[in-house]
């Protein structure tokens, strides 16, 4: 297998038989694999990459976004349970609110959502970043990449979405 130098992963917990997080940690650190995404908040796996200097985005649940966007109480205590415990010795490189949530009706939760997050995680002190991830279909047919522009489906939510976080 070859070294695989800057890349990151999807570290998914959804099949069986997986190897114990321990030992999915060490081997990302024998591949040399320095970035991973965790899409479940899981707690053996955040235990395991304690001071492993792996970098690493984890995020909320699509579920969770309505209650998270709605209450910032429920932002701070996802903080609180969540990145508090494993705050001193993970690299959090950012927060995800959410995944790959438009089109759904979820979508209208996303900012409050990422905005409810930010607060919570700078009250506690932690400069960690929140974002989202967007599936490919928020974009419009495009010959080129640099050509690429949201689809006529997406464009709405997207500017109202990006005017609400400016």
């Amino acid at each position: 297998m070859a070294d695989a130098g800057g890349a990151g992963v999807n570290y998914g917990l959804l099949g069986d038989n997986l190897p114990p997080p321990d030992k999915v940690v060490e081997l990302f650190k024998q591949r040399n694999i320095r970035r991973i995404r965790l899409f479940l908040p899981d707690g053996a796996v955040l235990n395991a990459l304690h001071n492993s200097g792996i970098e690493v985005i984890v995020g909320t649940t699509n579920g969770e976004l309505p209650k998270i966007a709605q209450d910032p109480a429920a932002a701070a205590g996802w903080v609180h349970d969540v990145i508090l415990p494993h705050a001193a010795a993970v690299n959090f490189r950012c927060i995800s609110a959410g995944n790959e949530v438009w089109p759904s009706d979820l979508a209208q939760y996303v900012g409050p959502a990422m905005e409810n997050l930010d607060k919570a995680l700078a009250a506690a002190g932690l400069k960690i970043p929140v974002s989202t991830a967007v599936a490919m279909n928020v974009l419009g047919p495009s010959p080129v990449p640099s050509s690429g522009v949201f689809s006529k489906e997406a464009l709405p939510f997207m500017l109202t979405f990006n005017l609400g976080v400016i």
